[in-house]
């Protein structure tokens, strides 16, 4: 699933191996392939460490006391019909500052900039699209934001899981297919379902809520720290998959 979650749609292809509680209801519908739905997290992950917040660097261009709505995903996956909410937080706080990665092609990233211009207008100026850095000033850059906002309708996978070890809230809109349901799927495992939204404009409800109400963002963060042990070093996934893998060929 990871990658690519979405059915080949190659009749030579029997299988396809999906995460039980990432997939909606019917999901069987929308694969050419027998869907197999394993248990346990998406894989056996292991929690990456973070760097204390104290004495870290803010990245240039992003003043002190900003509040940092962080979307890190690649940046094909921030569909246009995101464009106009994205603003609408940085409408709502005006503390907000909404930051973003160039993506590997220039081309890429100016398009997205002067489409997110146009969308926003005047707010453009509280948006930073910054440099691709190493993994280590990834997880600093992580650590100093306040909010984390997933893409719809394709959601992120790896930077979930990076985010939670970090003990930051995501916002997510899960979508009707396992592409956008990544992070869905762990707050179900967390049994904490507050940062889920089920709209475009809950979605910013709870962005900018987490963003500018001190004790609600606190309360889910100190929830996150409490809760999300259960993301890592699971080994179900990896024992479901042997499983499966045994029953397959017998």
């Amino acid at each position: 699933i990871w990658g690519h979650p979405i059915t080949t749609g190659i009749p030579t292809i029997d299988y396809f191996l999906s995460n039980d509680l990432a997939e909606p209801e019917g999901a069987e519908a929308h694969y050419s392939e027998r869907l197999v739905r394993l248990g346990g997290v998406q894989t056996c992950y292991r929690r990456p460490e973070m760097p204390e917040r104290d004495g870290l660097a803010l990245p240039e261009g992003i003043p002190h006391g900003a509040t940092i709505y962080l979307c890190p995903q690649s940046l094909f996956k921030i569909h246009p019909d995101m464009d106009t909410w994205l603003g609408e937080i940085l409408r709502r706080d005006p503390d907000g500052m909404l930051v973003l990665f160039e993506g590997t092609d220039r081309v890429i990233t100016e398009r997205l900039r002067a489409r997110l211009s146009e969308a926003m207008g005047p707010l453009m100026t509280r948006v930073r699209i910054l440099p691709r850095v190493p993994l280590e000033r990834f997880f600093e850059i992580m650590v100093l934001s306040d909010v984390l906002l997933d893409t719809w309708p394709f959601g992120s996978g790896n930077t979930s899981y990076q985010a939670f070890a970090a003990g930051k809230p995501i916002v997510t809109y899960p979508g009707a297919f396992l592409r956008g349901r990544g992070v869905l799927a762990h707050y179900q495992h967390m049994d904490l379902l507050d940062c889920v939204a089920h709209s475009p404009e809950e979605y910013t409800d709870i962005a900018v809520r987490l963003g500018t109400d001190p004790e609600f963002h606190q309360r889910m963060t100190e929830a996150i720290a409490a809760r999300s042990g259960v993301l890592f070093d699971d080994t179900r996934s990896a024992e479901a998959f042997v499983a499966f893998l045994k029953g397959a060929v017998t």
